[in-house]
Formats: C-alpha cells, sequence, structure tokens
C-alpha cells in the first residue's frame, strides 16, 4: 500500500503557488498604489480589494486573516480558496506521526470557509485512512458549490476509490466542459463511466491511468481534442482502442514490474496526429492497426503502418527470439521513426535466452525507417551480451540518416564489470563499424533512472521518453 501511495502521490499535480514578482513581494494591483505610499488602514479598503489580498496570501497566511477582526473573518470565509492538505502539516514534521492534527485543521478550514473552493488537494499522507473524515469533507465541500465547479474544472485526480456509477443518471448530468485534465489513480470504473466522462469533457487534453491494472474490457478513445493518454505503472486489461482521436499525439504505456498472464490488445484506429507511442512490450501489448493484427513477421504494407509516429520506444529481453521477432514487427509499422528508445527489460518473468542475435543481422536492414529516417537511438540497460552487440552493430550499419547514439548504464551494471571496461567495450564496437559522422555518447545514470510522469505528461516537450536532459 505505501508502495502504490508513494507512486500516486509523485504524479499528483502540485497545488498552486502564491503569485509572486521576481522580489518575492506579492504582486499588487493599481489600486493598491496608496497603500504603498502612504500608511492606510486595510480594514477599511473596500471587500473586493481585501479578497484580492486575501486570495494571494499563502493558505496558512491568509487564515490567519481571521484573527484581525470579526470583518476579516467574513472576508476569508468568503473568498475562495485553494485547499492543500499538505500545507496545514506543522512545520519540520512530515504528518505521518500526528496524523490527527491534521485531520483536525482540514475539518476546521473545510468546517469554517463558506466556499467555494477553487482547488482541493487532499493528498497528505496522514489522511489516506481516513474514510470517513473523507465522506464527511466531501459532502461538505458539494454543499459549499465545489459541485458547481464541474462546469468550470480544469485539473482532476482522483485516486484509490470507486468512481461515482453514472449508468443511472442521464447523460447530460455528466459535465466537465472546461476539464483538460483527467488522473485516476487506482480507481475503480465501469465502461460506461468512462465512456460519459470522456463525452461530457469536449475539451479534455490529457488523460492517465495510474496504477494498477485497469479492469475494463474496453477503453475507447472518443474525444476531439485529446492530446495524451497515459498508463503509468498501469496496464490495461484487455483493450485500448484509439477509436477516434483527431489530436492525439501520445500513448504512454509504463509499467516496469507488471504481472500480465494475458497481454493488452493495443488498437490505433484513427489517430492522424500520434507521433509518440511507448514503451510496447510484446509480452505486455498485442498492436493492432485499423484491422490488422500485427504479428511475429507481419509485412511491410500501407494497411499495418502509422507513419505520423516519429517517436518510438520499445521493452523487451534480448537474447528471448520470440520477443525480438515481435520487436521487428514493431519497428515494420512505424516506417517514419526518428527517434527510437530500446530498454533491455522485457517482462517481470525472463524468457528463456535462446537467441545469439543472429535474426538482427539478417532482418534489420530491410526495415523502412532503420534504412532511411532514424536519427537518433537511445539505449538502456544494455549489459554487453550476444543479442544487445549484434542489435547495436547492426542498427549502425544500417541506419543512413543516424547522427547520434547514447547508451545509457545504471549503477547496478557495474557490479559485473568496472565502468571503463564497459565504456570500452561499446566503443569498441562501435569502432568496428564504419561509422560518418555519428556521435556515440555514454551516460551512468542511478539505477532508478530520472525519466518520470512529469517529463512523460508534459506536453511542451518534443520527446516525452527523454530521460537525460
Amino acid at each position: 500500500m505505501d508502495l502504490l501511495m508513494d507512486r500516486i502521490l509523485r504524479c499528483l499535480p502540485a497545488p498552486p503557488e502564491p503569485i509572486t514578482n521576481t522580489t518575492g513581494a506579492l504582486p499588487l494591483p493599481a489600486a493598491f498604489e496608496d497603500i504603498q505610499r502612504r500608511r492606510v488602514n486595510i480594514s477599511a479598503l473596500a471587500e473586493d480589494i481585501q479578497r484580492q489580498i486575501v486570495s494571494k496570501l499563502p493558505m496558512k497566511e491568509a487564515g490567519r486573516t481571521t484573527v484581525l477582526s470579526s470583518g476579516w473573518r467574513y472576508i476569508w470565509r468568503s473568498t475562495p480558496l485553494d485547499l492543500d492538505a499538505n500545507s496545514l502539516i506543522p512545520s519540520g514534521d512530515n504528518g505521518s506521526d500526528d496524523p490527527d492534527a491534521v485531520v483536525s485543521r482540514v475539518s476546521q478550514v473545510i468546517g469554517s470557509h463558506e466556499g467555494p473552493f477553487r482547488s482541493v488537494h487532499l493528498n497528505s499522507k496522514a489522511i489516506l485512512h481516513q474514510k470517513s473524515k473523507l465522506r464527511e469533507w466531501f459532502q461538505a465541500l458539494a454543499r459549499k458549490g465545489v459541485q458547481d465547479l464541474c462546469t468550470s474544472l480544469v485539473r482532476l485526480y482522483v485516486a484509490v476509490c470507486n468512481f461515482p456509477y453514472t449508468g443511472l443518471r442521464p447523460a447530460a448530468d455528466v459535465r466537465f466542459l472546461e476539464l483538460l485534465e483527467l488522473g485516476l489513480c487506482s480507481v475503480g470504473l465501469c465502461e460506461v463511466d468512462l465512456d460519459r466522462v470522456l463525452a461530457g469533457s469536449p475539451k479534455l487534453e490529457k488523460l492517465a491511468f495510474v496504477c494498477g491494472r485497469v479492469a475494463l474490457t474496453r477503453i475507447d478513445l472518443v474525444s476531439p481534442r485529446l492530446r495524451c493518454v497515459l498508463f503509468w505503472h498501469a496496464v490495461p486489461s484487455h483493450q485500448l482502442a484509439v477509436v477516434d482521436a483527431p489530436r492525439l499525439e501520445r500513448i504512454i504505456l509504463w509499467e516496469d514490474d507488471a504481472y500480465c498472464k494475458t497481454p493488452a490488445k493495443i488498437k490505433i484506429g484513427s489517430a492522424p496526429l500520434l507521433r509518440a507511442i511507448g514503451y510496447l512490450n510484446p509480452t505486455l501489448h498485442v498492436l493492432q492497426i485499423g484491422d490488422e493484427l500485427i504479428m511475429a513477421g507481419t509485412s511491410a504494407s500501407p494497411t499495418a503502418e502509422v507513419p505520423s509516429v516519429n517517436i518510438l520506444a520499445i521493452d523487451f529481453q534480448f537474447g528471448a527470439a520470440k520477443e525480438e521477432r515481435m520487436v521487428l514487427s514493431f519497428l515494420t509499422c512505424f516506417p517514419r521513426i526518428q527517434i527510437l528508445h530500446v530498454k533491455n527489460g522485457g517482462s517481470l518473468f525472463k524468457t528463456f535466452v535462446d537467441s545469439d542475435g543472429t535474426l538482427w543481422k539478417k532482418k534489420i536492414d530491410p526495415i523502412k525507417s532503420v534504412k532511411s529516417t532514424i536519427e537518433k537511438i537511445v539505449l538502456y540497460g544494455f549489459c554487453g551480451g550476444d543479442s544487445e552487440l549484434s542489435f547495436f552493430k547492426s542498427i549502425l550499419k544500417s541506419a543512413n540518416k543516424l547522427k547520434e547514439i547514447c547508451i545509457v548504464f545504471s549503477d547496478d551494471v557495474f557490479s559485473t564489470g568496472t565502468e571503463a571496461d564497459m565504456d570500452e567495450k561499446w566503443r569498441r564496437a562501435a569502432a568496428s563499424v564504419e561509422l560518418a559522422n555519428v556521435t556515440l555518447q555514454i551516460f551512468r545514470v542511478h539505477k532508478h533512472y530520472t525519466w518520470n510522469y512529469k517529463t512523460a505528461s508534459d506536453l511542451l516537450l518534443s520527446d516525452p521518453f527523454d530521460c537525460l536532459t
């Protein structure tokens, strides 16, 4: 449970920061110029100006204005509030030793404030197991106007609960007209709930499933503005289908310790702007493009290609012939790859190693993207095995447009050899191939390298898999 919550908490967006100028002072509107020039009784200011003052203060400081007078108590209670449970933890304490103090303070804030609440962050570890209190708070927040914010809500993350069943309500009741980002973190829900949330969120750009196996028989993406869908430490149970997503740019699939008896189908239908997908894993995913199911040995054809994709990430076990054959088929499906990320990981339960890498020498050269479009390759978790070296040399020989190749080692690799030995092995392998204008870089990172949810979900970054910049 602690690991689950740690993963979820790392994915939650940060609460809004107080707005400050470059000197660290709170910025004041032009109406406050008289206050800056001369001494003014702020209690005599108009209420709208007093509310602006309170709204620009951090939550604790805003609450302290209530001791000034009954008038300031009224101002605080009626000013829209950003509630962050973590800001109520006593200084110097992580809240774990005295959860009652945090719970009491949250109850006091919710009980005394009239609403509305602009944002609510109940993500402190101190309140994770306070089910009765959470229910009480949600009911109070609904009464005080948070429910009305559904029409203006921009970002919503829900964690470790069951999503309210919407099947008995009119579809028009499920509306998030301004919602841009939705995170479902270890949440139980039905297919009809997800369908209605997507249909009622016409501006949704980012949809994230965080932690666990998403127990839906289907996830159909029909969304006019959706740009990014993520499965972070999560896998679809059965099928993720991109039915109609005209602005979808990236599909992020990340699960490094999944136990999966039956792989999930990733079906790509209408997604003309899709440019990044990964990590595709042959033990976790079955790829379907349109009506074409991609199998080992699938030949290149227009009906089994996604030409818009230029960044591909794949995760598989080198030396496992079955997985290597599927990876060759994955590469065939994306004929215009410019950046290729390859992770030597595979499934939690390793397949018997039955390949020495001969397959790469025979099969990688004809692949269109390898010969004509790949400019950068990033390799993770490579240890210098026969199949890895064969892949490395084969792709160097075949990739005519290649400009840069990066090899990323983690600390645990060096238990079997020194850093200098590993560096020398790969540089010697590169030197055995005639390279023109190709830069080889070798990086050493911590075992739990720095790729994270923020990078993967940041739509301003051109490469969502880049953990080196």
